[in-house]
């Protein structure tokens, strides 16, 4: 068995939780493994709008530190140890600040969606995370 409570406690800090993301594909893996094999990319619901808008696989720095723990370095680079035995290195998506341009709008995207070729489109993040910018939190206090 890969991880244990011991294990779990040692990445996180504290029990699993629903917003865990490396379980989740775990899962996939062990049971789908006809799915698992044809995944691209493991993305949050913001990274799929974002890659489905402009073709570039993007997270937000908070969910790609927090919700992906541990598949990421601290500084935002994928970690093949706690990798592998979960999904490949480049199976993760790049980690950039909520507020960064993920990319534009595609021609593809705005025939589907109706918006301008070129929109730019910010990588975006949770509802906690884009509450927090709504409101002017783009920085931590002194900053």
């Amino acid at each position: 068995m890969y991880g244990g409570e011991e294990q779990i406690r040692q990445w996180y800090g504290r029990p699993l939780c629903s917003s865990d993301v490396m379980p989740k594909i775990l899962w996939i893996k062990n049971k789908e493994p006809d799915i698992y094999a044809k995944t691209h990319k493991f993305l949050t619901g913001s990274s799929f709008i974002a890659a489905k808008l402009t073709g570039n696989y993007v997270v937000d720095r908070f969910l790609g530190l927090a919700s992906f723990n541990p598949l990421y370095f601290n500084d935002g680079t994928p970690n093949p140890e706690t990798c592998l035995p979960i999904c490949r290195p480049d199976q993760l998506a790049e980690v950039k600040e909520a507020n960064d341009i993920a990319g534009y709008v595609t021609e593809t995207a705005s025939k589907e969606t109706g918006l301008a070729v070129g929109t730019p489109v910010i990588v975006g993040t949770d509802d906690s995370g884009a509450e927090a910018i709504s409101t002017g939190v783009v920085a931590p206090p002194g900053k």
